[in-house]
């Protein structure tokens, strides 16, 4: 069986280039990348997908990044031929994923691909779809991921606290509130907003009659209202 390549674009968000990594487990991954998604400030950027592929893929190589101008269509080109010429990958089959950069990175990665007779895809997220652009579709189910890796490349780490258990008066107020979508909206409306704070920095509540401000006594009493920056009612 021959190696494999994945060629992947980094510009965008990378949840996709995840996706893809993780279902292929390839030999190697060569990123094509834009200037700015190599900035460790850039939101979706390189330095914050890379740890989380190489957690999932232990035996797959991961390439230095070639760096390209996102919108240089033949300087793009350049770069996919570049990693494809590579003689370390001379008898590799490759597959494209131009999901996650610019559209100009996408139609270069997909020519090059439609030229080479490679495998090339894109994902449309938002139905679980993949577009086979050129070869062979993916065989399986791509669309993995779990909750923390999901978190990780958004830049973001999850936290471990303890589990929540609400008590019976919780639930009891909870389901009074769901069972009663008029209280819950009047409940919610008298919150108000941080323009509602007095001098002192208090928010003041303005409940519209005494049910509602019950509601604020009953939550008080169930800790479900802060001490802290106590609040004041008015009606």
């Amino acid at each position: 069986m021959s190696e494999l390549a994945l060629l992947i674009l980094v510009g965008g968000r990378q949840t996709p280039n995840f996706y893809t990594a993780q279902f292929l487990q390839p030999d190697v991954i060569v990123p094509i990348a834009s200037h700015e998604a190599i900035n460790e400030k850039f939101p979706f950027s390189w330095a914050k997908t890379e740890p989380v592929i190489k957690q999932n893929c232990k035996k797959t190589t991961i390439a230095e990044p070639k760096i390209v101008d996102a919108f240089n269509l033949a300087g793009i080109k350049e770069k996919c031929l570049e990693a494809i010429n590579n003689t370390k990958y001379a008898n590799y089959e490759w597959v494209f994923n131009v999901t996650c950069a610019t559209t100009v990175m996408s139609i270069a990665a997909y020519e090059i691909a439609k030229e080479k007779g490679f495998d090339c895809w894109y994902l449309a997220t938002n139905n679980n779809h993949v577009e086979t652009l050129t070869g062979k579709p993916p065989e399986g189910e791509l669309y993995r991921i779990s909750i923390e890796n999901y978190v990780k490349l958004s830049g973001r780490d999850l936290v471990n606290t303890a589990p929540f258990i609400p008590t019976k008066g919780i639930e009891n107020f909870v389901r009074k509130l769901a069972n009663n979508l008029e209280l819950a909206n009047a409940f919610g409306k008298s919150a108000g907003d941080s323009k509602s704070a007095n001098s002192d920095g208090q928010r003041v509540l303005k409940p519209e009659n005494e049910i509602v401000k019950s509601l604020w006594y009953e939550a008080k009493d169930l800790g479900l209202v802060s001490e802290t920056g106590a609040t004041h009612l008015k009606c």
